[in-house]
């Protein structure tokens, strides 16, 4: 039950403990000051001990006076209230909602999209926090598809800890994959993410179009026609001398 005073005048000077609101109080419940969901001892704000939710004062609320000629009004509904300004003292106070988070995006480009078996591709990764809070023990990985590898060392993952990365900080990621000899006519999608302790995996990819060059021969057959060409070639000038040979006995 809260009991609202609203003359602008005061009788006398607000005392705090007396369940009265009076003054510049914005609760009192009376002996009950300072427990669970009730006033704390200065009358200026309303406590719910061991909780994550600590309800500080509140600037927007009218001053409530006493004096000799009012008459109280009940309502079991409190007085709407706006502006928090305590600061949780409780360690187990968790902050929430989307000001209180961190926000990991990711992106992901290649120096070209079109490449050949045997080409070097340059990758850079960028991770960027655009959140209100540190992202914590922020972790990259890369796994790329088969048919690449990364060139300094032929392995095909890696994974990249980052440590934590402050509200507005970016860090990019460059490195080098080889396309294998033995890379098949296809496009390759290859995927990094990034994650950390109070976010989730986030994902960015980027295709590469990989073309085996078949070689031709200036007749505009391939290597094993163009062979098979010639075989027949020199199977005719053989026959023809040998023909000629014949003819001149």
């Amino acid at each position: 039950v809260f009991v609202d005073f609203w003359n602008t005048a005061p009788s006398h000077e607000a005392v705090c403990g007396d369940g009265l609101v009076e003054g510049n109080e914005v609760c009192d419940d009376g002996e009950a000051n300072g427990t669970n969901n009730h006033c704390d001892t200065l009358c200026q704000t309303i406590v719910e001990l061991g909780s994550s939710v600590i309800r500080g004062t509140y600037p927007g609320v009218s001053q409530r006076y006493l004096s000799s000629a009012s008459t109280p009004s009940v309502s079991n509904t409190p007085p709407a209230v706006t502006g928090l300004t305590e600061s949780p003292s409780d360690d187990n106070v968790l902050v929430l909602g989307e000001e209180g988070a961190a926000s990991l995006h990711i992106s992901k480009k290649v120096n070209t999209g079109l490449a050949n078996p045997g080409d070097i591709l340059n990758y850079t990764i960028t991770v960027n926090n655009s959140g209100k809070i540190d992202a914590y023990k922020v972790v990259a990985k890369d796994t790329l598809p088969d048919g690449f590898v990364f060139a300094d060392d032929k392995s095909v993952s890696r994974t990249w800890e980052l440590g934590d990365l402050a509200p507005g900080a970016t860090k990019d990621l460059t490195f080098s994959v080889m396309v294998k000899n033995d890379a098949l006519t296809k496009v390759y999608t290859n995927t990094a993410t990034v994650s950390a302790d109070n976010q989730s995996e986030q994902r960015a990819s980027v295709d590469v179009e990989v073309n085996v060059i078949k070689v031709l021969a200036e007749t505009g057959n391939s290597i094993p026609e163009f062979s098979f060409l010639v075989f027949l070639s020199i199977g005719a000038l053989l026959g023809a001398r040998k023909l000629k040979e014949n003819l001149s006995f």
